[in-house]
């Protein structure tokens, strides 16, 4: 059982704060298409998967596997058609996650250790993202005829990146997850799905604390 000092006291009312407030938050305005129960249920399970993300908890998969699948319906309900698709990704590479998770537990077995990247891994990461993003955008634009082809691909191309680099224990990840998660703010504003905006605002503070907790006892040595 984790000892109950002061981080940790820290981490569960930090916790509890944001299911309050998705809680709050959509109860005060009727929901979108999907059922209000089910979409604020799924809300919920995706704050306590992400927040225990954020505090390198290796039990986050547990209820993110649940929520990606709750999310997947409403997706579909939704017609988000990309967000359904980038959701399969997220499922098949997290069962790669959690065994290279495993390989790096601390000694409570509980929490990963952090990894801080070297500048030369941050550049071609850069690399990589602006290469997948040009030929995502190139594929959508002439063989899909994508609406917006090179912004839906960089959505994709910063969503494999950073789901590569959370799986590798990495905490830059952060970054990337900080600038994916302020886009669907937006959708989800035009759709009127609240508990899933209340959850990507959620979300969206919630990758400060994560680098703030990846940066905490992160190894000198990079990698």
């Amino acid at each position: 059982m984790e000892k109950m000092d002061g981080k940790s006291i820290f981490r569960w009312a930090y916790l509890i704060a944001f299911i309050v407030f998705t809680a709050v938050f959509t109860a005060s305005f009727p929901d979108g298409s999907t059922p209000l129960w089910f979409a604020l249920l799924t809300a919920e399970i995706g704050i306590v998967s992400t927040v225990w993300f954020a505090q390198k908890n290796i039990w986050a998969y547990a209820p993110s596997f649940i929520f990606n699948f709750m999310y997947m319906y409403i997706c579909w309900k939704s017609r988000l058609w990309l967000e359904f698709g980038e959701y399969i990704f997220y499922n098949i590479t997290m069962i790669y996650g959690v065994i290279l998770w495993k390989k790096r537990l601390e000694e409570d077995g509980k929490h990963v250790e952090p990894k801080k990247m070297s500048k030369k891994a941050i550049i071609w990461s850069m690399i990589a993202t602006a290469v997948a993003t040009i030929g995502f955008g190139l594929f959508d634009m002439f063989i899909l005829h994508g609406a917006i082809p090179f912004m839906d691909a960089f959505t994709i191309s910063f969503t494999i990146i950073a789901q590569i680099l959370i799986m590798l224990c990495y905490r830059e990840q952060w970054i990337f997850w900080l600038i994916l998660d302020v886009a669907p703010c937006i959708t989800f504003v035009l759709i009127k799905e609240w508990a899933m905006l209340a959850m990507y605002v959620c979300w969206t503070l919630n990758c400060i604390y994560g680098w703030w907790e990846w940066s905490y006892n992160e190894k000198k040595k990079v990698n």
